[in-house]
């Protein structure tokens, strides 16, 4: 399967198990704003928590999204709408420190 660089590089910042902060409200860009308080009814309660990463996809229009744990994959969270630099690897990913 083709992936483009976009594609590539989402899938090289976002694991399956990584933990990844979701912005707060007033983070977000408006698109982003409305699909959290208009279009996805509940989503807001995620925003500024931890969640868990189970599956990356991309959708029709090429946007790359991930599913999380903790919805029970019931939204989808956008690369626009996680903290930047904020992915707890897992040991998976080989991120973590050994203790």
């Amino acid at each position: 399967m083709y992936m483009n660089k976009k594609e590539a590089s989402f899938r090289n910042k976002f694991h399956v198990g990584d933990r990844i902060r979701i912005k707060h409200l007033y983070e977000l860009n408006d698109e982003d704003a409305y699909n959290v308080t208009s279009e996805s009814i509940g989503k807001d309660a995620y925003l500024g928590r931890t969640l868990t990463v189970y599956y990356r996809g991309v959708l029709l229009n090429g946007l790359c999204y991930c599913l999380v744990e903790e919805d029970n994959g019931d939204f989808c969270w956008f690369e626009s709408m996680i903290v930047e630099g904020n992915v707890m690897p897992t040991l998976k990913t080989k991120g973590l420190p050994k203790l």
